[in-house]
């Protein structure tokens, strides 16, 4: 799938602890019996990690900002299940290509993608942060009359969207109306 890491000789050890540890040693420094330093050395946590989980101070995952919001990423994978209920077949290319056209139609450019177009492997973590919506739609063949999925058709299908859509929103006009 993707990059595999492997931890080379020496380097610095993380969360060599349980969260039963964790916890007991919260309990006993909130519970004053022993100190930040006691407790970081007999249960072997770091002091500057005992002292963000004893203030409840929020951890940043690891990693690049996602892309998309956790709702953009439900709202396209809801799109793509339309797609292939439509008969399209979904396939990483697809996929990529889908998220290409999406990201150019609004104006948006990720720099982290090379001409705006999603890698494999950012293909395939999507795939597997919507498993639940998408694990059928990937594999399912609809036998020899489905219809390829191809930039001119994903430009299609959001040229009909926005037509669905352009009714539904409000004018300028009603605009005015409501915030008087």
């Amino acid at each position: 799938m993707g990059r595999v890491y492997v931890r080379k000789s020496g380097a610095r050890k993380y969360k060599q602890w349980s969260e039963e540890q964790m916890d007991q040693a919260l309990y006993e420094i909130r519970e004053k019996k022993i100190s930040l330093r006691q407790a970081s050395k007999r249960y072997c946590i770091s002091r500057t990690t005992l002292s963000t989980k004893l203030k409840d101070i929020p951890v940043r995952k690891p990693g690049a900002p996602p892309v998309f919001s956790p709702k953009e990423e439900q709202g396209i994978a809801s799109h793509l299940k339309t797609l292939v209920s439509n008969g399209f077949s979904l396939n990483r290319l697809g996929l990529r290509l889908f998220i290409y056209v999406y990201l150019s139609r609004n104006n948006r450019n990720v720099p982290r993608f090379y001409d705006n177009m999603p890698g494999k492997e950012w293909a395939d973590l999507f795939l597997k942060r919507n498993k639940e919506e998408l694990s059928e739609l990937i594999i399912r063949r609809t036998g020899r009359f489905q219809k390829v999925l191809d930039i001119s058709s994903i430009h299609e299908y959001f040229d009909n969207l926005n037509y669905e859509l352009l009714p539904s929103l409000p004018n300028e006009s009603d605009m005015g109306t409501l915030n008087t």
